[in-house]
């Protein structure tokens, strides 16, 4: 059987990553999935390096398609494209709004073709606001979204991620999901949408866990080094061996076990370490202690003492050793795929596992392949599954959201399995949240706030009731299990084998409610030596290379400031359940969906590794640049750095652009030659002239300078901590911030959900206290608590 979206026909006019790797993500669910291209091609191809003349990221980034290249703007070749049109399941696009209308191709166009398409559309900055016409990318919206502030030393500038793109694929995620709630909502209704998403909307809400901390306490976040904000012990530790260890203490159990471990029982009587908002009061203090016990026994006997004891600990990988990793082998982490006409390429692995519709991996199209296929059998040219069928068309709407009327149940904790319930609440469903008695342990993160819960779990729990029930109980484990019969979804992160000696896996429940999409989050995956371990979000972020993108060569590891491995393999969850959901809509039929976070990170980090294959023809580009270049703190101004390219300027806009800027002396300077595409961004001088270019900026305002990057058809954006993010007036039209009454912290804003559409979103309600719905749901039961 094919993926849970077979026979879902998808024309993909996106470029660069987001609308691209969006399409990938569907083909892996099995949808088919049509690249279409202007004749001189999208601009990934461009960039370096290439394989056999080809961008490696063009071909990471393009998976599971077929390609085709017609040039709209030539009536001819646009009749072409009917047929695929009348065909089409979706529309996905992520240019400037207006673009596609000027390309004969909008919405409204789309739609009396072919009333049943839904049409998603992800714009970088939303479709209003100042800022609504510019250009964007990853490290745009890393600068401009406060996602930079919080990468970077102790106390030090923020930095941005270094040619990663993640951001540009947690993006990919919220559209590609945003057009599955589309098809739920058609396949109600009988008629057509349009779905719209942002790159900043997907970017402030995976900033939610952080972006709390401002909201909720006035205070900004900044840069911590290795060291996590919400937990303590949570940072890097230098031993004997002079090897780095990751050590990733989240829970108050993990914190007793370290002490167990380390052999320092005395640590847990010390008044401040007492309890998880002391240790990370006195974080400094605790380091200090930890650090001379550290650097006194190798890497490899601190790792064994941990791990033994189920305390998240890793270590800092670097590519060759991931490569070559049984676990990450035995889980296809990193696939080597053979592409025709480029040879073996090493890609990012399918990031769930499906118990009933197993997705598979095919090769990314040559530029143009299937021109002539599709123009003569639309999308026919994929078999069967392609095959245009026949549907009604229905005049009803219901304005209802899509996953109204469904219920969750959410038995995880922290930060990962929340979000994936805090997005499904998003889209309409009940959630159900399942606690133990002493409450999920994200409520004891710091900060705390005047609830005593931390800000990030009133962040990301909010529209959920809360049920505390002991599941070493025979009787609450029977409740729980009486919950899911009549639920929609489940969701856990209890570990492999947990379900199983609780009788609550899928094999057991499915029996009573077959229709049940039960998800499994694990920190590693379910396969591999490494499948019983404790993980955390530092420890993935080390043993996935996300390291080696921040800081300097040589110098202590930092870790990525947001909570990047738990909110994108959240958003992943969330896509796969709405697959899993879309299957079942067709068939009746429910399944298991399994997640990891370390499948997640290593899945969106393909761009880099992908560029240390064996079939590189030269080092040189951007992708390249995240092993070796130096901190990327923005280019400083007389105020605050921007982020700063050139973007499509001419070489006389440029020549006018070095005037405003005052630098007309380096004109004569080679490096600044070609129109500047040398001297900046990709350019192969770009890192030793930035100096030159700080130097004139330095005489401007920040705001002087996107101005006159601005007029000049260049980029320049304010590199923002998270409050300078939130009260920008672009980020005030783009609809993701909220207020909310709360019956402590009176009016406060949250961030609302990354996705629209044309239905009744939720207003936003305050989280639960600890089992405040408990006796209603037993009572659901015909029990009494």
């Amino acid at each position: 059987m094919g993926g849970p979206l077979a026979g879902v026909n998808v024309l993909d006019f996106g470029q660069a990553a987001v609308g691209p790797w969006a399409g990938t993500l569907l083909g892996f669910l099995g949808a088919n999935v049509l690249k279409v291209e202007r004749p001189e091609g999208e601009i990934i191809r461009t960039q370096p390096p290439f394989q056999k003349g080809l961008a490696i990221a063009y071909t990471a980034w393009n998976m599971n398609k077929k390609g085709a290249v017609f040039n709209m703007k030539d009536p001819r070749e646009f009749k072409l494209l009917e047929p695929l049109v009348k065909e089409a399941d979706v529309i996905s696009e992520n240019l400037r709004p207006g673009v596609m209308d000027r390309l004969g191709l909008g919405y409204e166009t789309a739609k009396a073709i072919n009333p049943r398409v839904i049409y998603a559309s992800s714009p970088g900055w939303g479709f209003s606001g100042p800022m609504v016409n510019f250009p964007g990318g990853d490290p745009d919206f890393q600068a401009f979204s406060g996602f930079a502030s919080l990468n970077g030393k102790e106390d030090g500038r923020g930095e941005l991620v270094r040619h990663s793109y993640h951001l540009d694929l947690n993006a990919s995620c919220i559209l590609a999901a945003n057009i599955i709630m589309g098809l739920l909502v058609r396949d109600r209704t009988g008629q057509g949408l349009r779905v719209i998403s942002s790159h900043l909307g997907s970017s402030l809400s995976l900033l939610s866990s952080r972006a709390a901390e401002y909201v909720l306490t006035g205070k900004v976040p900044t840069c911590l080094g290795s060291s996590a904000a919400g937990t303590a012990p949570n940072q890097a530790f230098l031993c004997q061996d002079m090897t780095w260890l990751a050590v990733g203490v989240e829970t108050e159990a993990q914190w007793k076990e370290l002490c167990l471990a380390i052999r320092r029982e005395d640590l847990l009587s010390d008044p401040r370490f007492s309890n998880n908002l002391e240790r990370v009061k006195h974080r400094k203090e605790l380091a200090q202690a930890l650090e001379k016990l550290f650097s006194s026994r190798p890497s490899r006997w601190w790792y064994n003492q941990l791990t033994k004891r189920g305390v998240p600990a890793g270590f800092f990988y670097q590519f060759e050793e991931l490569r070559h990793h049984l676990h990450v082998k035995e889980n296809e982490y990193i696939v080597e795929a053979d592409i025709p006409h480029q040879g073996k390429v090493l890609v990012g692995g399918i990031p769930w596992q499906f118990s009933k519709t197993s997705c598979s991996m095919y090769p990314a199209p040559y530029p143009s392949e299937h021109t002539q296929e599709v123009a003569e059998k639309a999308f026919g040219a994929f078999g069967p599954s392609g095959e245009h069928k026949a549907r009604k068309t229905s005049p009803g709407k219901d304005g209802r959201a899509p996953l109204a009327g469904l219920r969750v149940v959410d038995a995880s904790q922290g930060l990962c399995g929340p979000y994936v319930s805090l997005l499904l609440a998003d889209a309409g469903a009940e959630v159900l949240k399942v606690e133990p008695p002493a409450g999920d342990y994200a409520r004891r993160f710091a900060p705390s706030t005047a609830t005593g819960d931390s800000a990030a779990f009133l962040f990301l729990n909010r529209n959920k009731k809360s049920l505390a029930l002991d599941l070493e109980k025979e009787e609450d484990k029977k409740a729980l299990a009486r919950l899911i019969e009549k639920a929609d979804i489940f969701i856990e992160d209890w570990g492999v084998g947990k379900a199983t000696s609780r009788g609550l896996d899928y094999s057991i429940l499915s029996k009573k409610n077959p229709g049940l999409v039960y998800c499994a989050i694990t920190p590693f995956g379910e396969r591999g030596p490494f499948k019983h371990l404790a993980g955390s979000e530092l420890v993935v972020q080390a043993m996935s290379e996300y390291w080696v993108s921040l800081g300097e060569v040589g110098q202590p590891p930092l870790r990525v400031g947001a909570d990047v491995a738990n909110a994108s393999t959240g958003a992943l969850a969330f896509l796969g359940i709405l697959a899993a959901l879309y299957h079942r809509q067709n068939t009746g039929e429910g399944q298991r969906v399994a997640v990891s976070l370390w499948g997640t990170l290593l899945c969106m980090r393909q761009a880099s590794w992908s560029v240390l294959g064996d079939g590189i023809e030269e080092w040189a580009g951007p992708f390249c640049w995240a092993y070796t270049s130096p901190p990327m703190h923005g280019w400083q101004t007389k105020d605050n750095p921007v982020y700063f390219r050139l973007h499509n300027a001419s070489e006389e806009e440029y020549i006018s652009l070095l005037i405003d800027l005052g630098m007309d002396e380096v004109m004569a300077d080679e490096r600044f030659g070609n129109a500047g595409r040398d001297a900046v961004g990709w350019g192969k001088y770009a890192i030793e002239v930035m100096p030159i270019w700080e130097k004139y900026m330095k005489e401007k305002t920040a705001e002087e300078v996107v101005e006159i990057a601005r007029s000049r058809n260049s980029m320049a954006v304010p590199i923002n901590n998270i409050k300078e993010a939130l009260e920008h007036p672009q980020m005030q039209v783009l609809n993701v911030i909220k207020s909310m009454d709360h019956p402590v912290l009176g009016k406060i804003r949250v961030i609302g959900s990354p996705f629209q559409g044309p239905w009744q979103a939720p207003e936003p309600a305050p989280a639960p206290k600890l089992g405040q719905h408990t006796a209603e749901a037993l009572a659901s039961l015909g029990k009494k608590k």
